[in-house]
């Protein structure tokens, strides 16, 4: 199976959004062309946006199901997808690093190794999330 990344959960959203209808019903059996993605794929991430109240959904038999689009959604896609939240917590976590960073330069021993070590923690984190890119 292959992995969702921000980029196909994107398009999946983008291409919800573009119907003139904010319900209506979508055959996912041609996915692997129009997302790269298997159908199984689709489903999975339609059962997230749905899980996230982006979309309301009906699933019929076979690879059809009733979308209703919500409002949530829109204003997800306006403000940058899947993508611009994974680089919100990638700059997040980056702050949170250097100001750690700082925090220990400007501490007693004592606290500096704490520090110190919540920082690591931070970088391990930043680490992890570019394996996932």
């Amino acid at each position: 199976m292959q992995i969702i990344t921000p980029q196909i959960k994107d398009i999946v959203l983008a291409d919800l959004l573009s119907p003139d209808s904010t319900s209506f019903t979508l055959d996912y059996s041609k996915s692997k062309e129009e997302y790269g993605v298997s159908p199984e794929s689709v489903c999975l991430i339609l059962n997230q946006f749905e899980e996230l109240g982006l979309i309301k959904k009906k699933d019929f038999i076979g690879r059809r199901c009733l979308i209703h689009v919500q409002m949530k959604a829109m204003d997800l896609h306006r403000h940058g997808g899947f993508m611009a939240e994974e680089e919100l917590l990638k700059g997040n976590i980056e702050k949170l690093g250097m100001e750690l960073d700082l925090l220990c330069k400007q501490l007693s021993p004592n606290y500096s190794e704490k520090a110190s070590h919540i920082a690591s923690i931070a970088s391990a984190v930043m680490q992890g999330l570019t394996l996932f890119k």
